[in-house]
């Protein structure tokens, strides 16, 4: 059997209806396996029939393939006979479109892994630059244990002397309960 069909059967696919009743559209929008077991009688055949059977084929299937979570195509397969696809064909041939599908999944994370390496780079350099280069004295503050020591004064009602109950903020000298007072 010659496969040069490729070229000439087109698939349109298109949120009509009309366009996309065949195994491959239904399949593409629907993310789902679609199979014809009978082309010659089959209404989801109506468009392609007649290529069909003159390339001799008689039952197809259409198996998404996924990249991630979106349908990026169809594995297509074709028979010469009718009621091909039983529930173990299928099941064999969605085993293939998973695996295809988990590799253009785990390239897809490949490729946006290296971008973000790179992208990290390109900030790390830009920002070292910016440091090493600057006419005017930079530098970098962690205020993780400032913050640490004044949320333990609070938990310890520890609180400033011009303290707004609202925000939960204060500003000036730390008020310190009596018992914590030096004499």
């Amino acid at each position: 059997m010659q496969f040069e069909h490729r070229h000439r059967i087109w698939v349109l696919i298109s949120m009509m209806f009309f366009l996309s009743i065949g195994p491959t559209g239904r399949s593409f929008l629907d993310g789902r396996t679609v199979v014809c077991n009978d082309v010659l009688t089959s209404p989801t055949s109506k468009l392609w029939r007649e290529r069909a059977l003159k390339m001799g084929y008689r039952s197809s299937g259409a198996f998404p393939i996924w990249c991630g979570k979106r349908v990026i195509g169809n594995l297509n397969v074709y028979a010469a006979s009718d009621n091909y696809f039983d529930e173990a064909e299928s099941a064999l041939v969605e085993e293939v479109a998973t695996d295809v599908s988990f590799a253009f999944t785990r390239f897809e994370e490949e490729e946006t892994r290296q971008r973000m390496e790179e992208e990290l780079r390109t900030s790390s350099t830009r920002y070292k630059l910016l440091f090493e280069n600057s006419p005017v004295p930079l530098w970098e503050e962690d205020f993780e244990g400032v913050t640490l020591f004044f949320e333990a004064l609070r938990a310890q009602d520890i609180r400033p002397l011009l303290y707004d109950r609202k925000s939960g903020n204060g500003i000036g000298a730390w008020h310190l309960p009596g018992h914590c007072r030096s004499a």
